[in-house]
């Protein structure tokens, strides 16, 4: 079961426009950057990044 609503999803992220899913990261990005304040923005990793925004 998960594995088809994981197809599901990706099928649906694969069809955003660009301008869209660029935004939606720039978007988890600026909120885990705030989150970890006392990092720099280069040292906060995609795994961070998605874990703040979950």
């Amino acid at each position: 079961m998960n594995s088809m609503r994981e197809r599901i999803w990706r099928a649906i992220a694969w069809r955003l426009p660009r301008g869209l899913a660029y935004w939606a990261a720039v978007r988890v990005s600026a909120e885990a950057t705030s989150h970890f304040s006392r990092r720099p923005p280069y040292e906060v990793s995609i795994i961070d990044a998605l874990t703040v925004w979950h």
